[in-house]
């Protein structure tokens, strides 16, 4: 950033900020009026910006950039942390005692040279001070006396990097005084003198020290009650006096290392101790010996980076405690058996780069608590025996180990073995170890394996066999006894890719499918043929393994196109199939229904015909009814009692009309014999039968006219003479029937009556009445059936029911009058023909014969 505001630049800052860093910028200005927006800052970064100082009074109302001088206010801010470092300033920002939230204030990397005796006042929550890298020059110009008395809680300073160069507190009136300081830095002080009985009594809570990297030319006894920590690196010391701790009685680590020259050998006065002390590190000190004898109670000791070429019996004679034995990165040689056998507690041995040649197989039995041992980047050319009963994780990596003894694990129950990076080119048929979990045989010259390799490890669960020589791939059933087998790494060897061979394919699914045997694929690579060089396993066989699957995305778009056309056309077909079948099935079902109809139908005609027959002979009249009776039986017949009423009735209402005798029965009586017949011939009950009636040729022909030009229908005469039917029962049925089509008497013509056949009186006097006006007839009743047999007959050629019938009889009759009236009543026209002049034969056997059978019907003339 270059040139802008601290203001512009958090325009849209969230006002729940809480760590804001501003460094190596060129912030020229910060305004308050954005400080105070930001109520939840608790840590501040604004540093490695050119500014010579920082203080407070900047105006929220300021709008010309300024200097950054003045400190903007973080009065009202909640901060905690505020890191002011590689700025320019000069002198310390007391503005900064308004934050009674900070607990951490870094001022790195300023220009401070000096700190007042009340610079700390108001700081009573600052936990943490950081003063590096300024230009504080004389230990005086801090005030140690008085500085540090108003931060109550302080348990950090460093004063690192400051140009301090003595550290000597003769006079108590400058000893660093604080009751709550823990830790003071004092490293890369350019101090070289420490001196002086109260350098560290004035802080009776300090912990730890730190003087590294201070060129110390002289050094006296320290004291200090309450110090744990010492350190003296990079301090280019030689030696140290044998008192130097005596007054440091918790002393727990210290820190010697990096100091190339120094050394702890015995001098005249004794040799430096410390009772109290549990960590020492003397790493990178050139130190051709072990000397541990005053720091008899030490636990853990770092000797790595030195010189020393052996390892005797008396190395750690009087260090029992030890625990963790670092000896790393030096010359040693040779192991003497009984080497480490004062320490019985040693957990952590670390031998590595140094240059033992063999290892005793007793070296370790002694240490019964050992679990780690680390031999890596020795010159160990076989792995032998090594007795350790609780050796758990054994590094042999870079050993240069060739062969391996078949027994050598046997009295060790190690789970982690790592020998990579060494010559081993097979492994021997007997080695075994119940226990061991994970097995590192990577960079070795390994090229084959069998199937009794890693079957006595039943607990494998790791198999790391990178950097070797393999080319062909195993059989799975190389690992069949290795039931948790997990993790198999096979990366970095020349493998040569077969698709074609059965067990490459078997080798690459026993490693990736559930659960895999490697992480990824992708390590896998080919060295032969030289057209699979470099390339993964899946990427030379996949299309060989699967070809199914080895698609590019346009075949696969492609086959994915064709797959979903293959299934549409096969849902059609299948749909039209169902269809088809469903179809059929209808088909099939509809013509079983209709066979089924037409035996039902054809059951029913059956049955139909049959009851039709059954009811015709039934019905059919009796023979003897169709003969008319004699004469003499005529006259011998009982007079009928009938529901319906003759023509006789009406002519016999007609003649009694001038004696005003109203007789109502014999109106209804009359309204209900023709009923049906005036219905028909009308159309009020059976329109179609009329109209059927009508549109016949022979009626259209023949069927006389009114005087307005209309045909006229006559009612036929009666289809038997009075007397012919015995019973009531007979005319009823006669009486009462409504159509002709469905009636037993439909099969035989009725006799047509002619002029010369049928006299005047015609049917009408053949009623046998019960009235009281039924006397007067009985004489033309009886002359109406003489006449009916002894006049000559005529046949109607008419194909109807109904004729039509011409009259030339005399009007002057009284009967033809009466029935011409009462027919016009009726709409019906009755003519009659003149009678013979001869009178009528006498009837014989042979004319009432001729008479009774039916007789095809002529046609009238007119």
């Amino acid at each position: 950033m270059k040139d802008i505001s601290l203001q512009e630049q958090h325009a849209n800052i969230s006002e729940n900020i809480r760590v804001l860093v501003r460094e190596e910028n060129r912030l020229i200005t910060v305004k308050n009026d954005f400080i105070k927006s930001q109520n939840s800052i608790i840590s501040t970064v604004v540093r490695d910006n050119p500014h010579h100082a920082i203080r407070s009074g900047a105006s929220s109302q300021l709008s010309k950039p300024i200097d950054l001088i003045n400190l903007p206010d973080f009065s009202d801010l909640p901060i905690e942390t505020l890191y002011l470092s590689n700025n320019k300033f000069t002198e310390f920002p007391t503005e900064l005692s308004l934050v009674p939230t900070l607990t951490s204030l870094d001022l790195s990397n300023n220009f401070i040279h000096a700190l007042s005796a009340d610079t700390f006042l108001g700081f009573k929550n600052l936990r943490h001070l950081y003063l590096r890298g300024n230009n504080i020059t004389k230990w005086a110009d801090i005030n140690p006396a008085r500085v540090l008395m108003n931060t109550v809680h302080l348990e950090t300073l460093s004063l690192a990097g400051n140009p301090i160069s003595t550290f000597s507190t003769n006079d108590q009136r400058i000893a660093l005084i604080s009751t709550s300081l823990l830790t003071l830095d004092l490293s890369f002080c350019n101090i070289t003198k420490i001196t002086g009985n109260f350098a560290l009594q004035g802080m009776n809570r300090l912990e730890n020290l730190i003087l590294a990297g201070n060129p110390l030319q002289t050094i006296t006894r320290l004291e200090s009650l309450s110090l744990k920590a010492i350190n003296l690196s990079s301090c280019e010391l030689h030696f140290l006096p044998p008192n130097i701790f005596s007054g440091v009685p918790n002393l727990q680590a210290l820190d010697l290392s990096r100091n190339s020259l120094l050394t702890l050998e015995p001098q005249a006065n004794g040799y430096v101790t410390s009772r109290s002390l549990r960590r020492i590190n003397l790493s990178y000190c050139n130190m051709p010996s072990i000397n541990l004898e005053g720091f008899p109670n030490v636990t853990t000791v770092l000797l790595k980076g030195n010189m020393i070429r052996e390892i005797s019996e008396t190395s750690f004679r009087l260090n029992s405690q030890i625990e963790n034995l670092d000896l790393s990165n030096n010359a040693i040689r040779l192991l003497e058996p009984n080497a480490f056998s004062n320490l019985r507690i040693l957990k952590r041995l670390d031998l590595s780069y140094n240059m033992i040649g063999e290892v005793d197989r007793s070296v370790f039995s002694n240490n019964e608590i050992l679990t780690n041992l680390n031999l890596s980047r020795n010159y160990l050319t076989r792995f032998g025996r090594i007795i350790g009963t609780s050796i758990l994780n054994l590094d042999l990596s870079s050993c240069e180990i060739t062969s391996i003894a078949a027994d050598s694990l046997i009295h060790m129950p190690v789970t982690d073995l790592n020998l990579s990076n060494n010559l081993i080119s097979s492994l021997p048929a007997g080695f075994a170890s119940q226990t061991l979990q994970t097995l590192d045989l990577g960079l070795n010259r390994l090229s084959s394996i069998t199937n009794t390799t890693f079957r006595h490890f039943p607990e494998l669960s790791a198999l790391i066999l990178t950097g070797n020589r393999f080319t062909v791939p195993f059989k799975p059933d190389y690992f069949k006894r290795n039931q948790y087998l997990h993790f198999i790494s096979l990366e970095d060897n020349p493998w040569r890719c077969d698709c074609k061979e059965p067990s490459f394919k078997q080798f690459f699914l026993y490693l990736t499918q559930s659960p895999p045997k490697i992480t990824s694929t992708k390590k896998l690579k080919c060295t032969s043929p030289e057209q699979t060089f470099g390339r993964t396993w899946d990427a030379v066989c996949f299309s060989v393994w699967f070809p199914q699957q080895n698609m590019s995305t346009i075949e696969k778009f492609w086959a994915i196109a064709m797959s979903s056309l293959a299934a549409l056309c096969l849902s059609l077909f299948a749909y039209r199939m169902a269809k088809k079948y469903m179809k059929k099935k209808k088909q099939r079902r509809n013509t079983a229904e209709l066979r089924e109809n037409l035996e039902e139908q054809r059951r029913l005609q059956n049955y139909n015909r049959q009851f039709i027959e059954q009811e015709a002979q039934q019905n059919a009249p009796d023979p003897r009814e169709s003969n008319p009776p004699s004469y003499e039986a005529a006259l011998l017949m009982p007079p009928l009692k009938r529901l319906t009423k003759s023509y006789a009735d009406i002519t016999m209402k007609e003649s009694n009309e001038g004696i005003d005798q109203p007789d109502s029965q014999l109106q209804r009586e009359h309204r209900s014999r023709f009923h049906s017949d005036n219905a028909l011939l009308r159309g009020d009950g059976d329109d179609e039968r009329v109209a059927k009636i009508r549109r016949t040729p022979s009626f259209r022909r023949h069927a006389p006219r009114s005087r307005r030009g209309s045909r006229l229908v006559a009612v036929r005469p009666p289809r038997c003479p009075d007397g012919k039917f015995q019973n009531s029962e007979s005319l009823g049925k006669m009486s009462n029937f409504v159509s002709f089509e469905n009636s037993p008497y439909t099969r035989r013509k009725p006799r047509s009556t002619t002029a010369s056949s049928v006299s005047p009186s015609s049917s009408a006097e053949r009623i046998n009445d019960e009235g009281p006006s039924a006397a007067p007839l009985r004489n033309n009743s009886l002359d109406f059936i003489e006449n009916y047999y002894v006049r000559p007959k005529s046949i109607s050629n008419s194909g109807d029911d109904y004729e039509i019938v011409s009259s030339h009889s005399d009007p002057g009759s009284r009967r033809t009058s009466v029935r011409s009236s009462v027919a016009s009543d009726l709409g019906i026209v009755i003519v009659h023909n003149k009678p013979p002049s001869e009178g009528p034969p006498a009837p014989n056997d042979a004319t009432a014969k001729a008479s009774s059978e039916p007789k095809e019907p002529k046609e009238s003339q007119f």
